[in-house]
Protein backbone atom coordinates (compact mmCIF):
# COMPACT_ATOMS: atom_id res chain seq x y z
CA UNK A 1 0.00 0.00 0.00
CA UNK A 2 1.27 3.62 -1.05
CA UNK A 3 0.99 6.51 0.72
CA UNK A 4 -1.27 8.04 -2.07
CA UNK A 5 -3.96 5.10 -1.35
CA UNK A 6 -5.32 6.09 2.16
CA UNK A 7 -6.57 9.36 2.30
CA UNK A 8 -8.04 11.41 4.12
CA UNK A 9 -5.25 11.25 5.94
CA UNK A 10 -5.26 12.40 9.63
CA UNK A 11 -3.81 15.45 10.53
CA UNK A 12 -0.78 16.18 11.16
CA UNK A 13 0.12 13.41 8.89
CA UNK A 14 -1.82 14.91 6.01
CA UNK A 15 0.71 17.94 5.84
CA UNK A 16 4.12 15.95 7.25
CA UNK A 17 3.69 13.92 4.15
CA UNK A 18 3.00 16.66 1.70
CA UNK A 19 5.89 18.87 3.52
CA UNK A 20 8.65 15.71 4.06
CA UNK A 21 8.17 13.62 1.29
CA UNK A 22 10.78 11.13 3.14
CA UNK A 23 7.93 10.25 5.59
CA UNK A 24 6.41 7.99 2.95
CA UNK A 25 8.27 5.33 3.95
CA UNK A 26 7.45 5.18 7.54
CA UNK A 27 3.57 5.84 6.71
CA UNK A 28 3.60 2.80 4.33
CA UNK A 29 5.56 0.43 6.67
CA UNK A 30 2.70 1.64 9.68
CA UNK A 31 -0.02 1.18 6.64
CA UNK A 32 1.30 -2.85 5.71
CA UNK A 33 1.45 -3.25 9.55
CA UNK A 34 -1.61 -1.96 11.05
CA UNK A 35 -4.11 -1.62 7.69
CA UNK A 36 -4.75 2.30 9.00
CA UNK A 37 -3.49 5.15 10.68
CA UNK A 38 -3.04 4.42 14.48
CA UNK A 39 -2.12 8.17 14.73
CA UNK A 40 0.57 7.63 18.47
CA UNK A 41 1.91 4.47 16.63
CA UNK A 42 2.66 6.26 13.22
CA UNK A 43 4.05 9.41 15.75
CA UNK A 44 6.24 7.48 17.29
CA UNK A 45 7.65 5.79 14.44
CA UNK A 46 8.54 9.38 12.83
CA UNK A 47 9.84 10.34 16.19
CA UNK A 48 11.88 7.22 15.61
CA UNK A 49 12.89 8.05 12.04
CA UNK A 50 13.61 11.81 13.34
CA UNK A 51 15.80 11.00 16.11
CA UNK A 52 17.97 8.95 13.36
CA UNK A 53 18.60 11.98 11.54
CA UNK A 54 18.55 14.34 14.12
CA UNK A 55 21.90 12.07 15.05
CA UNK A 56 23.35 12.39 11.90
CA UNK A 57 22.60 15.95 11.39
CA UNK A 58 25.40 16.91 14.28
CA UNK A 59 27.92 15.13 12.07
CA UNK A 60 29.68 16.66 9.32
CA UNK A 61 29.69 16.56 5.46
CA UNK A 62 26.18 15.82 3.03
CA UNK A 63 25.02 13.57 4.77
CA UNK A 64 24.78 16.38 7.81
CA UNK A 65 23.95 18.55 5.41
CA UNK A 66 20.41 15.89 4.43
CA UNK A 67 19.53 14.70 7.99
CA UNK A 68 19.92 18.54 9.10
CA UNK A 69 17.15 19.46 5.90
CA UNK A 70 15.14 16.49 6.76
CA UNK A 71 14.99 17.84 10.63
CA UNK A 72 14.04 21.10 10.13
CA UNK A 73 11.16 20.54 7.41
CA UNK A 74 9.68 17.98 10.40
CA UNK A 75 9.70 20.28 12.95
CA UNK A 76 8.20 23.05 10.45
CA UNK A 77 5.66 20.69 9.42
CA UNK A 78 4.93 19.78 13.10
CA UNK A 79 4.55 23.55 14.19
CA UNK A 80 2.50 24.46 11.05
CA UNK A 81 0.12 21.92 12.06
CA UNK A 82 -0.21 22.25 15.87
CA UNK A 83 -0.49 25.90 15.30
CA UNK A 84 -3.84 25.78 13.53
CA UNK A 85 -4.89 22.17 15.30
CA UNK A 86 -7.41 20.39 17.99
CA UNK A 87 -6.36 19.05 20.95
CA UNK A 88 -6.13 16.10 19.46
CA UNK A 89 -3.57 16.48 17.21
CA UNK A 90 -1.39 18.44 19.64
CA UNK A 91 -1.63 15.57 22.43
CA UNK A 92 -0.50 13.29 19.10
CA UNK A 93 2.90 15.30 18.47
CA UNK A 94 3.12 16.12 22.30
CA UNK A 95 3.24 12.47 24.00
CA UNK A 96 4.19 10.56 20.96
CA UNK A 97 6.80 13.11 19.05
CA UNK A 98 8.38 15.53 21.53
CA UNK A 99 8.44 12.94 24.52
CA UNK A 100 10.31 10.39 22.33
CA UNK A 101 12.86 12.97 21.69
CA UNK A 102 16.49 12.00 21.25
CA UNK A 103 17.85 13.06 24.85
CA UNK A 104 20.72 10.59 25.34
CA UNK A 105 22.66 13.06 22.75
CA UNK A 106 22.95 16.31 24.34
CA UNK A 107 24.36 17.89 21.19
CA UNK A 108 21.34 16.47 19.22
CA UNK A 109 18.60 17.20 21.71
CA UNK A 110 20.04 20.92 21.82
CA UNK A 111 20.06 21.44 17.84
CA UNK A 112 16.15 19.86 17.95
CA UNK A 113 15.44 22.64 20.35
CA UNK A 114 17.11 25.41 18.31
CA UNK A 115 15.43 24.66 15.33
CA UNK A 116 11.90 24.53 17.17
CA UNK A 117 8.78 27.45 16.57
CA UNK A 118 7.11 28.77 19.75
CA UNK A 119 4.26 26.34 19.03
CA UNK A 120 6.72 22.64 19.47
CA UNK A 121 9.27 24.94 22.28
CA UNK A 122 6.51 25.60 24.64
CA UNK A 123 5.12 22.12 24.23
CA UNK A 124 8.53 20.83 25.01
CA UNK A 125 8.98 22.99 28.01
CA UNK A 126 6.02 21.76 29.64
CA UNK A 127 6.53 18.46 29.00
CA UNK A 128 10.59 19.27 30.70
CA UNK A 129 8.87 20.87 33.70
CA UNK A 130 6.87 17.67 33.91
Amino acid sequence: MSSASLSPLPAPFDRLLSDVPDVATVYDEHIDDYGEVIPHVLMADVARQFNERLVASTGTGQEAGDATAFVTAVLASLEASVADADGGVKEVVSASFLENLEQEDDEAYDKARSLMGPMLLGMLDKIEQG
